[in-house]
């Protein structure tokens, strides 16, 4: 973020490149304004050229920012709903097996007082 920053106070304090005129040294110059030399004129272009590389990038970033925390959500609200259907289930399943159970004990009952009836 900081970079761009830089990038766009450099692009406003250097609002166009279009204004170039070139001159030999000794020539006086025919505006005020700032003198670059090659090297310096040319890393200004590269910069302005990476700023708008970045200005192309960032909303590009927020679209998938936008959509990486709508797939959070999503996700988010999908882990709730299986954390309930988990409880639902471990309570449907707890009373099952008691269920079980006490059919179990009942009939273990019933077979235990049907063999000693038998047997005397």
């Amino acid at each position: 973020m900081r970079t761009i920053s830089f990038f766009l106070l450099m692009s406003l304090s250097f609002n166009t490149l279009a204004q170039v005129q070139y001159i030999e040294k000794g020539t006086q110059a025919p505006f005020t304004g700032y003198l670059f030399t090659p090297e310096a004129e040319l890393k200004n272009r590269k910069d302005l050229i990476q700023l708008d590389m970045f200005r192309q990038t960032v909303p590009l970033l927020e679209q998938n920012n936008t959509l990486l925390t709508k797939q959070v959500d999503l996700w988010r609200t999908q882990s709730d709903e299986l954390s309930k259907q988990l409880i639902r289930q471990e309570r449907s399943t707890f009373w099952q097996n008691l269920g079980y159970f006490a059919l179990g004990a009942v009939l273990t009952t019933g077979l235990a007082f049907a063999v000693n009836q038998s047997t005397k």
